[in-house]
């Protein structure tokens, strides 16, 4: 996939270190995605259960 927003999210959340894996789903993934209407789901997997910490950091990168 090439898009310049979700691939600059995907480098910081990946260089905290605790995140294994992102996965997306949703209208991209399927194919269905519109430009301008669709949003971009992805689930981000890690390793261990976040705390508030890491919580707020993904909602601040987000």
């Amino acid at each position: 996939m090439q898009h310049r927003a979700v691939d600059a999210f995907l480098v910081e959340l990946m260089a905290l270190g605790w995140v294994r894996d992102v996965w997306l789903y949703g209208s991209l993934a399927s194919g269905d995605h519109r430009p301008g209407a669709s949003d971009i789901d992805l689930v981000a997997v890690t390793g261990r259960v976040l705390g508030r910490v890491e919580v707020g950091t993904v909602r601040r990168i987000h």
